[in-house]
Order: C-alpha cells, then sequence, then structure tokens
C-alpha cells in the first residue's frame, strides 16, 4: 500500500482493507494492513523480509506529521491467497480506526485528512497476479 496523505493532525492511525465485490454488489474484506503515521519511516530489515515495507517502529524513529505537509505511508497488508471470480471487483477502503484498535483516541474537533492521488503523488496498492488457465 502506498498513500499519499495530508492531515489536520499530527498523528493518525491509517488502516487498508482490501476488499472484494461481488457483481450483485457483496462486499468482502479479504485482507488488511495498518500503519500509525509517525512510524511511517522505513528502514533496512535484519533478516530476509521479501522485499516487504519494514519499520523498526523505535521510539527514535517517529515522525510526527505537521499539518498540511505531503507525506508517503508505505505498509504491507496480511498475506493472502485468493482466486477472484469473473465479474468480482476489488476495492480497497481507508480509514483511520478499526474496531479492534486498542489505542483507539477520539479527536475533536475530527482531523481533515487527503489522500492524494494525482500524477505526482499516485497513492496504489500493489497486488501480485498469477495467470489462472
Amino acid at each position: 500500500m502506498h498513500s499519499w496523505i495530508s492531515t489536520t493532525a499530527s498523528d493518525l492511525n491509517f488502516f487498508a482493507y482490501l476488499e472484494d465485490i461481488a457483481p450483485g454488489g457483496k462486499v468482502s474484506v479479504i485482507t488488511d494492513g495498518r500503519l500509525k503515521a509517525s512510524m511511517r519511516a522505513l528502514g533496512t530489515p535484519p533478516y530476509s523480509y521479501f522485499n516487504l515495507p519494514y519499520h523498526r517502529m523505535f521510539e527514535e524513529d517517529r515522525q510526527l506529521l505537521k499539518p498540511g505537509e505531503v507525506v508517503e505511508l508505505v505498509f504491507d497488508m496480511l498475506p493472502l491467497s485468493q482466486i477472484f471470480a469473473k465479474g468480482h471487483q476489488l476495492r480497497v477502503t481507508v480509514t483511520n480506526a478499526d474496531p479492534r484498535e486498542k489505542d483507539r483516541q477520539t479527536m475533536t474537533p475530527a482531523p481533515m485528512v487527503n489522500i492524494l492521488r494525482d500524477r505526482v503523488h499516485a497513492s496504489y496498492v500493489t497486488v501480485p497476479v498469477i495467470a489462472g488457465r
């Protein structure tokens, strides 16, 4: 997941859900990923990490957001193996809260979040595809 964002908050949690949409509109969450924006610094893993984005999550890596500053968040989603039926579509949903989140906090007023998707700041998800028969 590569997402270019700007926000009025100094830190936020970001959750991304990869979803399968059936032709009738039924939505199923296939996998998800999460990242605390202040812990977005990418590092070099001390072991084989399959070329996935690696975040040490050390206190000295913390980078608070500046209001209006555009930053890129890069994080992986949980592994999956999925066969998508013909006619189904993929959707990515990005949120700042998840019901399973343990350190959820209420922010008043609610921060504004912009997800950029222009030529310079293309937000995207890379999904490996193995061609079927």
